[in-house]
């Protein structure tokens, strides 16, 4: 080989060797930009995430001040509304006690009234002195019936004692009539409502007592005949009370007759003739003609 083939084999390998380097210095420049790129990236999202942890906490606090804010606003609502309840009960005890004490007054002044109507009280007996001045034992004084005349006075002297009489109504001027008018107007109102309610007491009080007597009536009949009494009825069925397989009970007969039908169903059915018998085959004859008749015997 000759030295100019030397030569430029070597020249060769030259440049081929700092190719190379420079390729590597390349790479560990593109490495560094990525690394400066990199840090700074994460730099930027260090900052973002720093700033919105401050937001939340920001947010955090505020919403922690407006619960507080609430939570204040409601418990003095709450304050509010209990001392308005306290207010209005209060109020409804002192209305109701006002009432009862009201009830009480008029119920004490129709007992005096209703005192005062009776008259003073008299004694139902009569004491009888012997000859020798000792006294008897009591006996019992018998009222006697008072007479028509009596009653009719004794209704005037009572409506005389309630009716208090007008005054002189010409010298009265308008004001005062129409007080007189609504006072008048009060009187008939209340008796009317007492008449009510009187007419209404006796109406219950009268269908008590029939109610009462219908109840001990039927249980005076249960005891006589040896039977519970919860027996009302005909409806009962003793026969399945008593066995628990014994078919249900039918009634033949309309319990409300004033005469019950207590015969047998075979007696009942002995008791019709032959001709008031349906016969049945005769009606399903019929029933055949006829149905061939409109079908045309098919």
């Amino acid at each position: 080989m000759s030295d100019t083939e030397d030569q430029g084999q070597a020249g060769e390998e030259g440049e081929t060797f700092h190719t190379f380097e420079e390729q590597q210095k390349r790479k560990e420049q593109k490495l560094a930009d990525e690394m400066e790129e990199y840090k700074a990236m994460r730099q930027a999202e260090k900052e973002k995430e720093s700033g919105d942890i401050e937001e939340l906490k920001r947010k955090r606090k505020e919403r922690q001040a407006e619960r507080a804010e609430e939570e204040k606003r409601l418990a003095e609502q709450r304050r509010e509304e209990e001392a308005r309840r306290k207010v209005e009960e209060e109020e409804r005890k002192k209305k109701r006690a006002e009432e009862e004490e009201k009830r009480r007054r008029e119920k004490e002044r129709r007992r005096l009234e209703a005192e005062k109507r009776k008259g003073p009280k008299t004694p139902n007996f009569t004491i009888v002195k012997k000859e020798g001045g000792d006294e008897t034992e009591e006996e019992e004084k018998k009222s006697p019936q008072k007479t028509k005349e009596e009653l009719e006075k004794a209704k005037k002297a009572a409506l005389a004692s309630r009716i208090t009489p007008l005054a002189d109504i010409s010298s009265m001027s308008t004001d005062q009539l129409t007080e007189i008018a609504k006072d008048l107007h009060e009187q008939i109102r209340k008796l009317v409502t007492y008449m009510y309610d009187t007419e209404e007491r006796f109406k219950r009080q009268q269908y008590d007592i029939v109610e009462l007597q219908e109840r001990a009536r039927a249980m005076s009949k249960t005891k006589k005949k040896g039977i519970s009494s919860i027996q009302v009825d005909d409806s009962y069925d003793r026969m399945n009370d008593r066995f628990s397989n014994a078919p249900p009970k039918i009634l033949v007969a309309n319990k409300y007759e004033a005469n019950l039908d207590r015969r047998t169903w075979k007696e009942k059915l002995d008791s019709f003739g032959k001709e008031d018998l349906v016969d049945v085959s005769k009606i399903y004859n019929d029933y055949i003609e006829t149905y061939n008749y409109l079908t045309g015997g098919y």
